[in-house]
């Protein structure tokens, strides 16, 4: 077994139901990450013109269907790196070209959020259609600061289920 054999099998835990198996968060996120990585604008130099950070606490699993929010966080980050890659023709100054991706656990829900350093961007109907389809919302707040974020929620089952 390879090394990153031993890195994905370690990234899969348990549910407490037999033979469930969900994926940690950080590990998606950096998935997501190293898929966007290779579309990255570039300066002339090769160096990535957009940086992406994540802060994601490892202990975070995914509730739900992992795939679609795989390729949803994909969809979203590849949309603020669009954002934040875009040039500010008022400024003289080169922005700060960050994408940061965070995740809270609230107790209730997981809220992950996508944020940018680009123009306000409003979200595509396909993100908020693919958002419910994977058991969450999206949220989007222009930031202050400038830029971008979206949040996406997705509901714990348990508390779901106590809801219903």
């Amino acid at each position: 077994m390879t090394r990153s054999d031993h890195a994905d099998a370690a990234d899969l835990l348990p549910l407490e139901r037999p033979g469930g198996r969900v994926i940690r968060l950080a590990t998606l996120v950096a998935d997501v990450a190293r898929a966007v990585d290779p579309s990255l604008p570039r300066g002339r130099d090769g160096s990535t013109l957009v940086q992406i950070d994540c802060d994601v606490d490892a202990s975070i699993v995914v509730p739900g269907h992992a795939t679609a929010v795989r390729r949803l966080l994909e969809s979203l980050v590849r949309s603020a790196v669009k954002a934040a890659a875009c040039d500010d023709p008022d400024s003289d100054v080169p922005p700060l070209r960050e994408v940061l991706v965070t995740a809270v656990d609230t107790g209730h829900a997981i809220e992950i959020e996508v944020a940018d350093s680009g123009p306000f961007r409003e979200l595509a109907s396909v993100d908020s259609v693919a958002a419910e389809r994977a058991g969450g919302s999206l949220d989007v707040l222009a930031c202050a600061e400038g830029g971008t974020a979206v949040t996406l929620r997705l509901p714990h089952r348990q508390a779901a289920a106590r809801a219903a």
